[in-house]
């Protein structure tokens, strides 16, 4: 078969442009092309091209270097007020509460790992129910070994802690607690001090949604708490020998897909963590918590009850602060 005259098979140029190189001939059908001269240009090869390298952010996300970790003692009216007002006006002082929650918002808190309610999981951008879920959960066994674990509170082991994480963020929370500053995202009880049996209340929200960082999706957990601790020891007035703990963090969970095997897991968004201790004893290390001695600091407008609750500041009063 021969092409029509009105459309005649090309002719290409010599590709070096070059009158030395005899231009290609024009191949009938059927015909074997010769071999390239030998003083033809090169034909250009594209270059390989390999898979793209997996996003790695992930060790900036764990970093807890840029957080707040501020811890203030006791004030006179931190809890209920009643018996410091009363004095002022000549009245007898209340019976001592019965309970160390007993005429504090805390009383009216759950018990222990029961004030760590989950929200229904659901499937967000890129990720299902079920990896919500999983999420969520492990964000939960967090905050039970940091906040309320045995090993935690009185043998200051973080080992059970440090293994939900990532490895790049249990790094730098290691290294966090090695610089005395654990106390941002665990209760450690200072040797010697006690609390009461079952003398741990909470109360506070968890919320998740998805977030983008550096084009990788993530699942985005934010835990906003308020852990009250009960010391032992002869109780005189509501709330002496309560330490509060007022946290909040946010947990990232980057698409295993999007991340190298080596950055997949669980991180605290250090930038987004800070930590309050209110009614602590000064005096002992920084990231250790004991009961501190009650002192009178002038309140002015001081709400008692504000260490109670979740939606208060965080911010501390340089009057009081350690």
């Amino acid at each position: 078969m021969t092409a029509p005259e009105n459309n005649p098979i090309p002719t290409w140029p010599n590709p070096t442009g070059s009158d030395d190189i005899p231009p290609q001939p024009v191949l009938g059908p059927g015909a074997v092309p010769p071999p390239p001269f030998p003083s033809a240009a090169p034909q250009w090869q594209p270059p390989a091209v390999s898979a793209p390298p997996k996003k790695s952010p992930w060790a900036k996300v764990g970093s807890v270097g840029a957080t707040l970790l501020v811890i203030v003692v006791v004030i006179g009216l931190k809890v209920g007020g009643g018996a410091f007002i009363s004095n002022l006006f000549g009245e007898d002082a209340p019976p001592p509460p019965k309970t160390a929650f007993e005429g504090t918002p805390a009383d009216a808190f759950a018990k222990g790992s029961a004030g760590i309610v989950l929200p229904a999981a659901r499937a967000i951008a890129d990720f299902t129910k079920e990896e919500v879920a999983a999420a969520l959960a492990q964000v939960k066994e967090a905050l039970i070994a940091s906040r309320l674990s045995d090993e935690m509170l009185y043998e200051h082991d973080q080992t059970h802690l440090l293994a939900l994480f990532a490895e790049p963020s249990a790094e730098d929370i290691r290294n966090a607690f090695q610089d005395h500053d654990g106390g941002l995202i665990a209760t450690m009880i200072a040797p010697g001090h006690h609390l009461i049996p079952d003398g741990i209340r909470v109360k506070g929200e968890i919320t998740f949604d998805s977030r983008t960082i550096d084009g990788v999706p993530t699942i985005e957990v934010k835990t906003n708490f308020i852990w009250v601790y009960a010391f032992t020891g002869a109780l005189k007035e509501p709330g002496d020998h309560l330490v509060t703990v007022h946290d909040q963090h946010t947990w990232i969970f980057p698409d295993e897909d999007e991340v190298d095997p080596a950055d997949r897991g669980m991180y605290l968004w250090g930038e987004e963590s800070q930590s309050l201790a209110t009614g602590v004893d000064c005096s002992q290390p920084e990231d250790l918590i004991a009961l501190g001695e009650r002192t009178e600091v002038d309140g002015g407008d001081h709400d008692p009850d504000a260490a109670f609750d979740p939606n208060g500041s965080l911010e501390v009063d340089e009057k009081t602060a350690c």
